[in-house]
């Protein structure tokens, strides 16, 4: 309690302080959610990253009926579609999905009002210009067959604003053959027990598994499709930590000056450790309840920019703690260090 009201008793060093802590704590939380999370990134081409399976079936004509009875949640790999529009044409991106219940934790939909209706189709925004308008209802031919829209993803700048998802019950057949990397991607999200020596067992045209959870793809892709808003997110990062650096010089030279005053009065240099320990963990804590949901509503923004759903991890914020108590009792022990050397005829007027 005496060290909790000395800190209020010197607003001025504790604001340095806390600010400083504050920052470092951010920015090591931040890095720490990107190492600890399980990336669900979809590279628009073949996998969901990074636990997930892809299923490819060597005859996509045959397993048509049966993906229409297949229990596993899945969703198809992008369908390219050409639409006429004007005088050219356009190429969309159509998916085939079996179960829509946390398929938006996957592509990060927002605003998604689909109540787990599996016969609903919806698309994003940048195709409503191919669809055309019956009694207030969207609609969108493709390949001979009308399809009519359910709800358009508020996807404005993402990536998946030129898609159209539909229930796998409801894409023709021709549609579904145009599909030529036949592959078909299983996610775990509500099927966390399958295991894939079970599913080698109940499916046996499937030609090919792949399992990964590999975390250096998962980043590599990342790189590869938003290399530049990574890099902003990056130089963010580095800023964090140069403003950090920057405030510990300013609260370690007034805690240099308060351990030093107390060292003159006669107080023993243990006592002075214990104290600033006390302090440095009072103002963790502080810090970390500021933090925690600032951290929370930086990763929400962080998803919307890259297309990438992140899960947020109370481990990685424990050890962001754990590592910047750390990097704090060091910095104050080197004040406890250089207060040998300080000057206490400096500040005597």
């Amino acid at each position: 309690m005496k060290d909790f009201k000395e800190l209020i008793s010197t607003p001025i060093t504790s604001t340095f302080l806390l600010m400083g802590i504050i920052i470092s704590l951010y920015s090591i939380q931040i890095v720490l959610q990107f190492v600890f999370s399980d990336f669900k990134y979809y590279d628009g081409v073949r996998n969901f990253y990074n636990k997930n399976i892809s299923l490819s079936y060597e005859n996509v004509t045959e397993v048509y009926e049966k993906l229409k009875s297949l229990e596993e949640n899945f969703i198809t790999d992008p369908i390219k579609v050409p639409q006429s529009h004007g005088n050219g044409t356009r190429l969309i991106d159509v998916f085939g999905v079996n179960e829509y219940e946390k398929l938006n934790n996957i592509f990060n939909f927002k605003d998604i009002e689909y109540e787990n209706d599996k016969d609903k189709i919806i698309a994003g925004y940048g195709i409503k210009d191919l669809t055309y308008k019956v009694s207030d209802n969207y609609f969108i031919d493709i390949k001979g067959v009308s399809y009519k829209i359910d709800n358009f993803i508020n996807s404005k700048g993402t990536k998946w604003n030129n898609i159209i998802i539909i229930p796998f019950n409801k894409i023709d057949k021709k549609l579904y053959e145009l599909n030529s990397n036949k592959i078909i991607n299983l996610y775990k999200d509500n099927n966390v027990n399958f295991k894939i020596e079970d599913i080698k067992k109940k499916h046996k045209e499937v030609c090919l598994i792949n399992y990964n959870e590999n975390i250096k793809l998962t980043l590599s892709t990342m790189w590869k499709y938003s290399r530049s808003k990574i890099l902003s997110l990056s130089i963010g990062i580095l800023l964090g930590i140069l403003n950090c650096i920057i405030s510990s010089m300013f609260w370690k030279k007034d805690i240099t000056r308060n351990l030093s005053i107390k060292r003159i009065l006669g107080a023993r240099v243990r006592d002075l450790v214990v104290d600033i320990g006390y302090k440095i963990i009072i103002v963790n804590i502080l810090s970390f309840i500021i933090v925690t949901p600032l951290v929370l509503i930086s990763l929400n923004i962080i998803e919307v920019a890259i297309a990438v759903s992140i899960n947020y991890s109370i481990l990685a914020s424990i050890y962001s703690l754990m590592l910047n108590l750390v990097i704090s009792v060091f910095i104050a022990l080197l004040a406890v260090v250089k207060m040998q050397d300080f000057e206490i005829l400096n500040y005597v007027r």
